[in-house]
């Protein structure tokens, strides 16, 4: 965060989800700015009978799940066992905790880039055939 520069004093509005982390207004109090925060929008997951074509162990090898939320929607969904071979690139230490919680084995990608993404799928890919 210190790429915003001086923030002391200065107002700021934070656009996002209901429920998300607190951590950019919690930075931004703490280095003396004022902190307005606005939910937009509200993350619904689908109902599993929503999913079309359901998910498999042979329908995918690697699934990328960018936070925690996602995450718990998707054990909602998954039948116990199913996961098993399927590994999950995640963004952060935090949501690999998670995912292991859940039994799912993560691979940690050096952030949520797409570039960092792509690069921990090849990663994972040259450690399944070591």
């Amino acid at each position: 965060l210190r790429a915003l520069g001086s923030v002391s004093n200065r107002r700021c509005l934070i656009l996002k989800g209901q429920g998300g982390r607190p951590f950019l207004s919690d930075s931004l109090i703490e280095r003396g700015a004022l902190v307005d925060v606005l939910d937009l929008y509200r993350r619904v997951p689908l109902h599993p009978d929503a999913i079309v074509g359901g998910l498999g162990a042979e329908c995918a090898e690697y699934a990328v799940v960018t936070s925690v939320e996602l995450l718990e929607a998707l054990a909602k969904i998954m039948p116990a066992g199913v996961h098993a071979p399927l590994v999950l690139i995640v963004p952060s230490e935090r949501v690999a905790q998670v995912a292991r919680e859940h039994g799912y084995c993560p691979s940690v990608a050096a952030g949520a880039s797409v570039e960092a993404t792509l690069a921990q799928v090849d990663e994972a890919e040259k450690g399944r055939y070591e």
